[in-house]
């Protein structure tokens, strides 16, 4: 019983990793524009955006090089995710 439970953690934890590790979409309200962003392994958020199905920027890297002070392009990791819609119609 004991190596069941232990098995069903772990499973429970991989899907969790997994559903973290996947990247989040916005679409324009006519869907034609889609942007993706995702964190790579080691923390490294990009960004994808496409329109009408066709690559407008292939997959990129988002951070920021600051002067005397550590780099802003790494080491990321997603804490939470909130998803919501509006409809202005």
């Amino acid at each position: 019983m004991l190596n069941y439970t232990r098995r069903l953690l772990a499973l429970c934890c991989l899907i969790l990793l997994w559903n973290t590790a996947q990247a989040q979409t916005i679409k324009s309200p006519n869907g034609q524009l889609t942007l993706q962003f995702a964190l790579q392994a080691d923390g490294v958020p990009t960004y994808h955006l496409t329109y009408k199905g066709r690559d407008v920027i292939n997959t990129s890297k988002l951070g920021l090089e600051l002067k005397d002070v550590p780099s802003l392009t790494s080491g990321f990791a997603v804490a939470d995710i909130h998803q919501r819609s509006f409809d202005e119609t």
